[in-house]
């Protein structure tokens, strides 16, 4: 049987040697002989444990290159913060058996596929992959996420109509950004009813036979 924290450890320093060694996480401490807890704030570990990877936060450090699906092995990360970097590919392979997923930032990277994060949905609270280069349908998973409050897919290139069942079955959603898309349709009458109940913040218009006008 493998060794968790040897597996741990492993995926760690096979996402640096994935991304060409960038030397603003070497000295940032990131392979240092500390335990990978001690790599904050780049790491954080469950406070119950203090030993299990939660959190990966390397938002800024012109990363480039793709996800190694060696990172699966992390599976209770909890927050994934990649923005800000210039990162391609997708991250589905390098995420999946992540169960306990709840935040994923993504914006500003190249990535061109959407995750699809369907063992998560009930758990996932924040979705952040704007200014990516993301072409397709929006993720199915994203219209069963019960629990999400924010969602950000603007300034991609998603092509489809928004799900008209979509709102129905968000009801916690707080805010939620489309523009700068090729969508196409209407606004789905299900998500604009959460005004009423939980959205803040839309930035698409509700208006009657509005037509999303996503561009």
């Amino acid at each position: 049987k493998s060794d968790p924290f040897i597996e741990q450890r492993f995926a760690l320093a096979t996402l640096f040697y994935s991304l060409n060694e960038p030397s603003k996480l070497l000295s940032s401490g990131w392979l240092s002989g500390k335990q990978e807890c001690a790599w904050t704030p780049m790491v954080e570990c469950d406070v119950r444990t203090g030993s299990t990877v939660s959190k990966l936060n390397i938002s800024g450090f012109d990363l480039q290159g793709q996800l190694p699906k060696e990172l699966s092995s992390l599976r209770y990360v909890t927050h994934l913060d990649l923005s800000k970097n210039a990162l391609n590919g997708g991250v589905t392979r390098a995420t999946t058996g992540w169960s306990e997923l709840q935040e994923l930032r993504l914006a500003n990277n190249r990535f061109e596929t959407a995750p699809e994060l369907m063992d998560v949905m009930s758990s996932v609270t924040y979705f952040d992959v704007s200014a990516n280069n993301i072409t397709g349908e929006i993720p199915v998973f994203l219209s069963f996420a019960s629990n999400l409050a924010y969602l950000d897919i603007s300034s991609n290139s998603f092509s489809s109509d928004i799900p008209a069942y979509m709102g129905g079955n968000l009801p916690l959603l707080e805010s939620l950004y489309m523009h700068s898309n090729d969508l196409t349709g209407k606004m789905p009458q299900s998500i604009c009813n959460l005004r009423n109940v939980s959205l803040k913040n839309l930035s698409v218009d509700c208006g009657v036979a509005e037509e999303v006008g996503i561009s």
